[in-house]
C-alpha cells in the first residue's frame, strides 16, 4: 500500500482540509474522557496505520533526499510517536464531527474501509508536507516533529501564513505560537506583540530580549514585576561578580533563572583561573570561554589559538581582526564563516 504520485495529492488531503475547518466551525474540542465506541474505533484503525505509516514513510523519504537529510539525527521512534499521536486526534476529530451531523448514513462511512484508508492517508500527508516545509525554513527538526503532530489543526503552510500576517515578527515567537497555541496562534501573536510595545514604553532602558520574554511567557499576568525582578538581580549580580559582563549576566537571567548567582560565580571563577593559566590571551576570548564554553573552556581556548594561524594562512586577503573574532564567535564553523566574508567583499568590488 504506498502512495502513487504527488500529482493525487490535492485530491488525498481535501476532505481533511475539510474536516478541519467543520471542527473549528463546529467547535469541536479535544478535550475530556474518549468513550468507549471512540476507543473501539481508534482501535479499528490501528492496524492500518501501522502498515500505512511504514510504507508511506519509505516512499516519502525516496521522494525526498532533503527529508531524509533534514531528519536524520531524529530517531524513526520519535517521528512514529509524533505521527500516532496526531493521528489519535485526527481521528477523534473526525469521529465527533461526524456523530454531529446525527445523520446516521454519515455516520457509517466512519466504519468503510475506503473511507478509513483515506483518514489515514490524508493524515500522513499533511503531516510529511509540514516537515518538508520545515526543513525549508530555519525550524528545528524537534520542533518541526512537534508541528506535524498537530497538522490535524494545522495545514503544512501554517508557519508561512503567519509570516504573511505578521511580517514584522520573528520566526521564533511565530513558531510558538503555531506550536503552543494551535488553536490561536494569530491572537497570541497580535496580544504578544501589543505587550511587546507597552513593555518597552514603560521600561525604555531594559534590554529587548528581557521584555520579549516578559511578553512571549507572560509570567503569569504580570510581566512588570518579571521585569522589575530582574533588573534588581543582574543589578546587584553585576556589583557582585564585576569581571562577568553584563550581557552574561542577563542571558542567564532568561536562561537560568533558578541558579543564575551560581552560574555567575562559576563564569567569574573560571575567567580568575583562565587568565592565570593563558595570560597572553586576550581578556574578550577569556571571557567567552568561561561563560559560553562551560563544558571545557580551556580546551575552547587551545582549540582558538590553534586555529588563528591555520585561518590567517587560508584567508591572507582578510583582516586578522575579522580572522580573530570569527575564530572566536564562530567557533565551529570559523572556515564557512570567513568563506562568506570574502564572498561578500568580492561582490562589493564586481
Amino acid at each position: 500500500m504506498s502512495i502513487e504520485s504527488f500529482g493525487d495529492l490535492r485530491r488525498i488531503v481535501a476532505g481533511n482540509r475539510e474536516i478541519k475547518k467543520e471542527a473549528k466551525e463546529k467547535g469541536v474540542t479535544f478535550d475530556g474522557q474518549r468513550g468507549f465506541e471512540l476507543i473501539d474505533y481508534a482501535t479499528e484503525i490501528d492496524g492500518l496505520a501501522q502498515v500505512m505509516f511504514q510504507s508511506h514513510l519509505e516512499w516519502a523519504e525516496s521522494k525526498f533526499d532533503s527529508l531524509r537529510e533534514y531528519l536524520k539525527d531524529v530517531s524513526r521512534e520519535d517521528i512514529e510517536e509524533a505521527f500516532f499521536r496526531g493521528l489519535k486526534t485526527n481521528i477523534t476529530q473526525y469521529f465527533r464531527v461526524y456523530k454531529k451531523t446525527g445523520n446516521s448514513d454519515v455516520i457509517k462511512q466512519l466504519h468503510d474501509p475506503a473511507f478509513q484508508n483515506k483518514l489515514v492517508e490524508s493524515f500522513f500527508i499533511d503531516f510529511v508536507l509540514t516537515l518538508r516545509k520545515s526543513g525549508k525554513g530555519k525550524t528545528s527538526p524537534i520542533t518541526a516533529l512537534k508541528l506535524a503532530r498537530q497538522s490535524y489543526i494545522h495545514d503544512p503552510d501554517i508557519v508561512s501564513k503567519l509570516q504573511k500576517q505578521f511580517p514584522e515578527t520573528d520566526l521564533g515567537l511565530i513558531v510558538r505560537a503555531a506550536v503552543a497555541y494551535p488553536h490561536t496562534s494569530a491572537e497570541f501573536i497580535a496580544r504578544t506583540e501589543e505587550n511587546i510595545i507597552t513593555l518597552a514604553k514603560e521600561f525604555p532602558d531594559v534590554d529587548p530580549n528581557i521584555i520579549r520574554t516578559a511578553a512571549v511567557s507572560n509570567h503569569r499576568g504580570d510581566p512588570a514585576s518579571f521585569i522589575r525582578k530582574v533588573q534588581d538581580g543582574t543589578t546587584a549580580l553585576s556589583k557582585k561578580f564585576p569581571d562577568v559582563d553584563m550581557y552574561v549576566i542577563k542571558a542567564a537571567a532568561l536562561g537560568r533563572p533558578k541558579r543564575i548567582e551560581a552560574f555567575i560565580a562559576e563564569v567569574a571563577a573560571d575567567i580568575t583561573r583562565l587568565t592565570g593559566k593563558f595570560p597572553d590571551v586576550k581578556r574578550y576570548i577569556i571571557k567567552t570561554a568561561a561563560a559560553f564554553h562551560r563544558d571545557d573552556p580551556d580546551a575552547f581556548i587551545e582549540s582558538v589559538q590553534r586555529n588563528i594561524p591555520i585561518l590567517t594562512a587560508k584567508f591572507p586577503d582578510l583582516p586578522s581582526h575579522d580572522i580573530e573574532t570569527v575564530a572566536v564567535c564562530h567557533f565551529g564553523r570559523a572556515t564557512e564563516r570567513l568563506e562568506e566574508i570574502r564572498a561578500k567583499r568580492l561582490n562589493k568590488k564586481t
